[in-house]
């Protein structure tokens, strides 16, 4: 089911330069191949092709790396140089060359040449016959994409290795082999004055719950920016805390994770560009649990998840807690510690506190260098630089071994998440902590917490509580956040979820034994 809606006037109908709403296709060859070309801009990959079809004069115009030359060449061009001769008796020459002549797909008619320039930006295809006033639109799209390939910042050892790429009409077919249902609805619309992206809203029918899927639209429908170039664009829109560190919208590479949320009654945001898909509502717990998660066996998943919540404590709180320690908490420590740290601490000229931030910014700094070198050199740096500044900074008794020890340990927990996104706010969140850590000690470090966890509870995606299952409390969805329940005790959707459909299974194999019995 493919179904549209029409957004804002001023993203629907908004008037290209060149060319006023009100000028028509004349008939005239050079007339209007100077009013598309000017239309367009006059820019150098504008194709005009001259070709005779019959006796008559034509020109296509399409513009060169959107669409997809084959299909120019076999299916357009050469069907229209075979035809030798137009039947005097045919009146309508549109309508006998759409029918009988071009098999490459859709093709309709136009006559306002606003109209016909917005199609050809698109990818498709203009051809103009002397002496008549309309132009055939032929569906050309296509030109260079990505191979689909494992998404990269999404790795499994078992499951798919099937990702999302930049095309979105691939995308979909994507979805559409995984999710074979009637149900399955995708809404489609465009945003942008003047990029014109195409944007999908996937849900089902038959579980998604109508208010979500109204407020999604609207939201989409109130865009209204020059260009949407990648998902992220769309994310700001949604999120109803725009000030908070913690993304309120989910992200995603990966086909299978967006299937297994549509089906718990999520909606599902396709941006042409971007392999990147946005899943709406979102809660906390979702970004901590990985797909690989239910592929393994159910305590491999659960320990696997347990880890996850390890490191999420470890990232936000070891570092401050060190601090403290060193600072205001020397009872806590082991005699034989405490004497350790103390005899180093006599040699470094700075406070805890700021070796804490020198080390975690220069971790930032390498991290940032490894992203914008190329992969092996990245690694390399990465590798090469951490091992040589820690041992020059320690050599140099700038940092203590412990701190670097500390500092690392934390910095290579905030990498197991498996969200980006949620990676980036966890390891914001320890710089503050820190600070609180060394101006109060334990105190400080408590205040904080309760801090973030206010924050957590007060907020909300879409009108679901983002801390859903736990605050609220949602006692059906607990067996599944902390660790993997079994698929056969699926029964019921998550209730933090709203949906229509509550039922996802019928009785599990081994209650159907009992029965029998």
């Amino acid at each position: 089911m493919f179904g549209k809606w029409k957004g804002n006037n001023h993203n629907q109908q908004s008037v290209i330069a060149g060319a006023e709403k009100g000028i028509r296709l004349t008939g005239n060859l050079d007339k209007d191949r100077q009013t598309i070309y000017e239309g367009l801009g006059g820019s150098v990959d504008i194709i005009c092709t001259r070709v005779l079809i019959g006796s008559r004069a034509a020109i296509l115009i399409y513009i060169d790396g959107i669409v997809d030359v084959k299909i120019i060449r076999q299916d357009v061009l050469s069907k229209l140089q075979q035809v030798r001769e137009i039947p005097d008796q045919q009146k309508d020459l549109l309508r006998y060359i759409a029918e009988k002549t071009l098999s490459s797909g859709s093709v309709k008619r136009a006559s306002l040449a606003a109209d016909v320039l917005l199609e050809i930006l698109l990818g498709k295809s203009l051809l103009l016959i002397a002496g008549s006033d309309e132009g055939l639109v032929i569906e050309t799209r296509g030109g260079e994409r990505r191979a689909i390939d494992e998404p990269p910042t999404e790795r499994t050892v078992r499951g798919s290795r099937e990702g999302f790429i930049e095309d979105l009409t691939v995308n979909l077919a994507i979805l559409r082999r995984k999710i074979k249902s009637p149900e399955l609805m995708i809404q489609a619309t465009t945003l942008g004055r003047r990029s014109r992206t195409k944007v999908a809203m996937v849900y089902l029918t038959d579980i998604a719950d109508p208010q979500i899927v109204q407020e999604v639209r609207h939201r989409l429908s109130q865009i209204n920016v020059d260009a949407v170039l990648a998902s992220g664009y769309l994310e700001r829109f949604f999120e109803d805390y725009p000030n908070s560190l913690f993304p309120q919208v989910f992200g995603t590479e990966r086909p299978d994770r967006v299937v297994a949320n549509l089906l718990e009654g999520r909606v599902a945001i396709l941006v042409d560009g971007t392999p990147f898909v946005l899943l709406v509502p979102t809660v906390f717990m979702q970004f901590l649990q990985g797909s690989e998660d239910y592929y393994e066996r159910t305590i491999i998943g659960s320990a696997a998840r347990m880890v996850r919540l390890l490191a999420l404590i470890i990232t936000t709180t070891l570092t401050p807690v060190y601090i403290a320690l060193i600072t205001f908490h020397h009872s806590l420590m082991p005699t034989d510690l405490l004497l350790a740290v103390a005899e180093i601490r006599e040699e470094l000229p700075f406070t805890p506190l700021v070796e804490a931030l020198f080390m975690e910014v220069v971790i930032e700094l390498l991290r940032e260098a490894g992203l914008r070198l190329p992969s092996t050199v990245g690694q390399t740096l990465g590798v090469v630089g951490g091992i040589v500044i820690g041992q020059a900074v320690i050599s140099a008794k700038l940092v203590s071994p412990l701190m670097v020890v500390v500092v690392s340990l934390a910095t290579i927990s905030s990498f197991v998440f498996p969200n980006y996104s949620m990676g980036l706010a966890i390891r914001l969140i320890k710089f503050p902590m820190m600070l609180l850590a060394a101006m109060f000690g334990a105190v400080g470090i408590a205040v904080g917490l309760l801090f973030i966890t206010i924050h957590l509870v007060s907020l909300e995606s879409f009108g679901v509580p983002y801390m859903s299952p736990l605050a609220p409390t949602r006692y059906a969805d607990l067996g599944d956040t902390f660790v993997v329940s079994r698929i056969w005790k699926h029964k019921k959707r998550p209730v933090s979820v709203p949906h229509i459909d509550n039922q996802r299974i019928g009785q599990a194999p081994r209650e159907q034994q009992e029965n029998e019995k």
